[in-house]
């Protein structure tokens, strides 16, 4: 009771059906670090959702973790999500501390729905991102609270890519997706 629409509980096996994962790194694949440039470039990592797959109601959940350092001069990261040719998440010129070892944490959740299907299918992308950006547990929160509903073609295979940004090429301006 209470569950999702697509969940099924069965009482006694304690077991929820219905989720399933479909796509994991098991590795860090060359290419999933980011650094010294400041040209947007995607993560190696990328995700295909197989046409005609998505439904009314499907929820893609992206967990997105890893880590990142800066240089010196105020940088700032830009993150989206793209699904196929079309920004979903633009979560902006995230600013960020200066002089920040390599082996500080990121987190990023995004939650995509699917409000409906076919060639002009329809969904709602919102995103969450948390950057440890210094030693005194002040870490930098980002909530990309998008208004908008994006028109997607669920009928035709779609790539989930993740391009970043840094305002400045810096040796030190580096993030890896892990």
């Amino acid at each position: 009771q209470g569950l999702p629409p697509g969940l099924i509980f069965t009482p006694g096996s304690n077991t929820i059906t219905g989720v399933s994962l479909k796509y994991s790194n098991t590795s860090i694949p060359s290419g999933n670090t980011v650094g010294n440039t400041s040209t947007e470039t995607s993560f190696a990592s990328s995700y295909t959702i197989p046409a005609n797959t998505l439904a009314v109601g499907d929820v893609i959940r992206i967990k997105l973790w890893g880590t990142f350092g800066t240089g010196s001069g105020s940088p700032t990261l830009k993150n989206k999500i793209k699904l196929g040719n079309t920004t979903i998440i633009d979560a902006g010129s995230l600013p960020l501390d200066n002089n920040i070892s390599s082996d500080h944490g990121w987190l990023a959740d995004i939650s995509i729905i699917v409000q409906s299907a076919g060639s002009a299918g329809a969904i709602d992308a919102q995103s969450y991102y948390k950057f440890d950006d210094d030693d005194n547990d002040n870490d930098s929160l980002f909530i990309g609270a998008n208004t908008s509903i994006y028109t997607i073609d669920t009928t035709v295979d779609q790539t989930i890519t993740i391009p970043v940004k840094w305002s400045s090429s810096n040796v030190s301006n580096t993030i890896t997706l892990r």
